[in-house]
């Protein structure tokens, strides 16, 4: 950083020829600081640009990677849904099959017991007509008698 001595403030006309020649030399040097410093300012924006620019890429790179990975995700809870359906309606088939399988021991139970009843009766059926005949035979003697 240049700094103006305090002399270089005093009127021209009061300065001596070296004194304007070193006016005019700090002149050159102050306009050639900023004109560095002004190609520093443009060459620092045109990095920030780039760097903003790259910023920005990388945010939409990450967020299309985000964007695949959450469409990942939905498929994935989808499938695992869909095999938890399955494993739901398995089980309750299973469990129809149970239950088919109790009532038709239970039914076979019935059946087993009704054909004994069957053929209790129906071995007492003879006896009974036997006895049916054999009263109402009585109850005709007794008529004609």
């Amino acid at each position: 950083m240049l700094v103006r001595p305090e002399w270089m403030d005093k009127p021209k006309e009061e300065m001596t020829e070296e004194e304007r020649k070193l006016v005019k030399e700090f002149d050159k040097k102050l306009a050639i600081l900023k004109e560095e410093q002004e190609k520093g300012r443009k060459a620092i924006e045109t990095e920030l640009k780039k760097c903003q620019s790259g910023i920005l890429e990388i945010c939409q790179g990450y967020d299309s990677k985000l964007r695949d990975l959450f469409g990942q995700k939905i498929d994935t809870d989808i499938l695992i849904l869909q095999n938890e359906l399955k494993i739901i309606k398995l089980s309750y088939s299973a469990l129809k099959a149970l239950d088919s399988e109790k009532k038709d021991t239970a039914l076979a139970k019935k059946i087993d017991f009704l054909k004994n009843e069957k053929q209790r009766y129906l071995s007492e059926v003879p006896e009974s007509k036997v006895q049916y005949f054999a009263l109402i035979h009585r109850i005709e003697r007794i008529r004609e008698g």
